[in-house]
């Protein structure tokens, strides 16, 4: 005969173990311990349904994790089909499971299924949040950010304004009880600014982008592992702020870009050199359509030194770097320098662009 409390407790040491793989990386070790102890839970009845329940998300995920996107799903299926047993006494496990349902199905490529299913998650949660704690609401937040989000990968993108306005008004409202949840604030005002975009409300876009970048450069500056977000928001801002014509302030921007990017590349070349090299390209640019050439030529020499060292590996930024010459040749004509301005373009005219 069985000892039940052995079996279940070695269930509960090998979630736990799992959990301590998946964020260690180790996805096909965790997918071990947790289909192991999945096994014990429904040999050993009465099955502990909530248990199961968190067991079979995080299956979802790690199989996910694994390029496998399909068995991930299936996964996530199989929660939900649990967790509709509970949802008579406990509707949170139907929710939170049908949540990570929809980010399955959008991550294997199924954005009308993925839409549906975010539709049945959102009055789940906003019964569940009228209790009114704060992991409620947050989850509340969550819930609208993936409609909306779902709502614009099927090309509803006017539809999709509203959920994702909803979002970012509760995770204001989270803020205001907890700065924790400022991260997750910046996340909502970005996917709402690219879809205020979207449908060209580029004002309204700018600054939605503006607050997120002046959030995630404030959790950057406490905490490094922001620095990728804040880079992609002020990405953001720059476009939306040249929308509307703010070229001064894009301009700012882009060189706080830069700076961003510089530290980002000196501990990552591989993955980040290719954005240093564009925004400094952008930089020199934008410095010398605004005529500020003493200003351009550094960030074009800079850029340049940056794509002579991606070319040696990647011949195509060839013609990036025939241009980028061609602008630096432009800067020196206009600071006096025709001299250095001319033999340039001399080599320049002696290189094909397309080598």
């Amino acid at each position: 005969m069985h000892d039940l409390t052995s079996e279940r407790g070695r269930a509960v040491r090998l979630r736990t173990r799992a959990w301590d793989l998946i964020a260690a990386g180790r996805w096909a070790e965790a997918l071990t311990d947790i289909d192991e102890a999945v096994a014990i839970l429904r040999a050993n009845p009465p099955v502990d349904l909530p248990e199961l329940v968190d067991l079979l998300n995080y299956r979802g995920e790690v199989l996910s994790g694994l390029g496998r996107p399909a068995d991930g799903v299936a996964a996530a299926e199989e929660a939900v089909a649990v967790s509709r047993e509970l949802a008579a006494t406990d509707p949170v496990p139907l929710a939170t499971s049908l949540h990570n349902l929809g980010i399955r199905l959008a991550q294997a490529g199924r954005d009308e299924d993925a839409l549906a299913v975010a539709l049945e998650t959102l009055p789940l949660w906003q019964q569940q949040a009228q209790s009114g704690t704060l992991a409620d609401v947050a989850a509340l937040a969550a819930a609208y950010l993936s409609a909306g989000n779902r709502l614009a990968a099927v090309g509803e993108e006017a539809r999709a304004l509203a959920p994702l306005g909803e979002a970012v008004r509760l995770r204001r409202l989270l803020v205001e009880h907890d700065p924790a949840y400022l991260a997750p604030l910046a996340y909502a005002l970005l996917d709402h600014a690219g879809q205020l975009a979207e449908c060209s409300g580029w004002v309204e876009a700018a600054a939605a982008s503006t607050e997120a970048a002046t959030i995630l450069r404030g959790l950057a500056a406490a905490d490094r592992g922001y620095r990728t977000d804040a880079a992609r928001a002020l990405n953001n801002q720059v476009a939306c702020l040249m929308q509307v014509g703010h070229r001064a302030e894009a301009v700012e921007a882009v060189e706080e870009l830069a700076a961003l990017r510089r530290e980002l590349a000196a501990d990552d070349p591989a993955r980040h050199l290719p954005d240093l090299a564009t925004t400094l390209r952008r930089l020199a640019a934008e410095r010398a359509r605004l005529g500020e050439w003493a200003l351009a030529l550094p960030a074009a020499e800079e850029a340049t030194a940056v794509l002579v060292e991606l070319a040696r590996d990647e011949p195509a930024r060839a013609a990036d770097l025939w241009d980028l010459s061609d602008l630096k040749a432009t800067i020196l004509e206009h600071l006096g320098r025709t001299t250095e301005a001319a033999d340039l373009r001399a080599q320049l005219h002696g290189t094909p662009r397309h080598p």
